[in-house]
């Protein structure tokens, strides 16, 4: 699937399309692979069921979140969403920023959150320089109106050729459209505030932000969110593209994947700084639940497992046969996207259990012996707290993200029955690049060389 996507990178001469005269492959090629992706796994999640008439309202209420905070000097703003945030101590933190905001200083960042689903109550945030992105959205849907009524179709026939040949329907022509006019109202807000950095915590979930950004020489960072490694197809680019479409800096998780990125042919980073991650820092020190650790004491091992919308029902089923053959162990699940009800029709067994908001990933997975997965970054973290990692390699999306992973804790299986023998080596203790320690230490040395030098 991820060498598919290569082959067209490398076939065509992508790095030439152009619109208005600026290259557009940089910001469209993470969406074809996503087509691809859903081509080949043949589901995504279901997404809750609204009329257009609820989401519209629904928009328009999110729009006034913070509202007033669009109405301060910032000398920096962060892009972020609430799947960012975890529940620590009856307050939602931020995974990647919260202590860099810290250091930054409160009152001189501004927190741009979507809400994915929806936007948690303020009074439970730690950020309080909040509004929503919804107000952003709304705007460029406002300036799209005449552009949709009025403007022709954008033709590109290369573009029309990956379409035919990946077997995708992607609209290119609405998603350029609506990148330029993104890209236009941020360089606006940003040509307001005059940020001397930007942040953000998925490159490729909005390149516009870079791109304007860049176009007024404000410095990018992203905070990384998942495993990169030498696979994942959005840091690994087949061809040479326009670095302005891609952050100035990473902040990475370890050396791993800051040599990983070092030695990519087009690596986009000028700069990368090994941090660490806060929330792992955090949860480290907390106390395990009792309540699981009275659960998994009944069975020989236990096995947590996190799932992702783009592999959940084919994850779903492989854990299922799993525990049907492995009854004296434990698969528990802290779900994400889908609730229990969505399990109800699997028949899981006796000794697979579902939590939805009772305990975080984190809590299942410290608790655990094992930790599964089809290619979520929970593999990597596992790895944090001293548990092996195995995955299921479901239409080959371990081999193709996770693959390259240079640990021995990280062990990919093709069917069921390569789980017993992976399951038995045990952890290795490693001087292992895979996380940075000290991340408030890292967070200053960022800060002095990049921010206030």
């Amino acid at each position: 699937m991820n060498s598919t996507f290569k082959q067209t990178e490398r076939r065509y001469d992508v790095e030439t399309i152009r619109y208005e005269g600026e290259q557009v492959w940089s910001y469209l090629r993470t969406y074809y692979f996503w087509h691809t992706v859903q081509n080949m796994t043949g589901e995504y999640a279901r997404q809750r069921k609204q009329n257009s008439l609820q989401k519209a309202f629904k928009a328009l209420r999110e729009t006034f979140y913070g509202f007033r905070n669009w109405f301060k000097r910032y000398e920096y703003v962060v892009f972020s969403n609430t799947q960012s945030r975890f529940l620590h101590q009856g307050i939602y933190r931020e995974k990647a920023f919260e202590a860099l905001i810290d250091l930054l200083g409160k009152e001189k960042c501004l927190y741009v959150d979507l809400p994915n689903p929806d936007h948690l109550p303020r009074n439970r945030i730690s950020t309080k320089r909040i509004v929503s992105k919804r107000l952003i959205d709304m705007i460029v849907r406002l300036l799209l109106v005449p552009q949709r009524l009025l403007g022709q179709r954008i033709e590109i026939p290369l573009l029309d050729t990956i379409n035919r040949e990946n077997a995708t329907s992607f609209d290119y022509d609405s998603f350029i459209r609506a990148f330029n006019v993104r890209r236009k109202v941020y360089r606006l807000l940003f040509a307001l505030y005059r940020p001397k950095a930007v942040f953000v915590s998925c490159y490729d979930s909005d390149q516009a932000i870079l791109k304007a950004a860049s176009e007024l020489g404000i410095k990018t960072v992203e905070a990384q969110h998942s495993a990169i490694g030498a696979e994942h197809f959005a840091y690994n680019l087949s061809k040479p593209l326009d670095t302005s479409y891609f952050p100035d800096v990473l902040l990475a998780f370890g050396e791993y994947d800051k040599r990983a990125l070092e030695n990519t042919p087009n690596n986009p980073f000028t700069r990368i700084y090994p941090v660490g991650r806060y929330q792992l820092e955090l949860i480290a020190r907390e106390p395990l639940p009792e309540e699981l650790l009275d659960l998994t004491g009944r069975y020989r091992l236990s096995v947590s497992v996190s799932t992702q919308y783009t592999a959940e029902k084919k994850l779903a089923l492989f854990i299922r046969e799993l525990a049907r053959e492995h009854t004296d162990i434990a698969f528990i699940f802290s779900l994400r996207h889908f609730d229990r009800d969505y399990y109800a029709e699997f028949g899981m067994g006796p000794n697979v259990y579902l939590f939805k908001g009772e305990y975080s990933c984190y809590d299942v997975m410290r608790v655990s012996d094992i930790h599964m997965t089809c290619y979520s970054t929970c593999a990597q973290e596992a790895l944090f707290f001293g548990k092996i990692a195995i995955l299921a390699d479901i239409d080959g999306l371990a081999t193709n993200f996770m693959g390259g992973m240079k640990s021995r804790n990280i062990r990919i299986i093709q069917d069921v029955h390569g789980f017993a023998a992976a399951a038995e080596l045990p952890f290795e203790n490693e001087t292992s690049p895979l996380w940075a320690t000290n991340h408030s230490q890292q967070l200053e040395a960022f800060i002095k060389q990049e921010i206030r030098k």
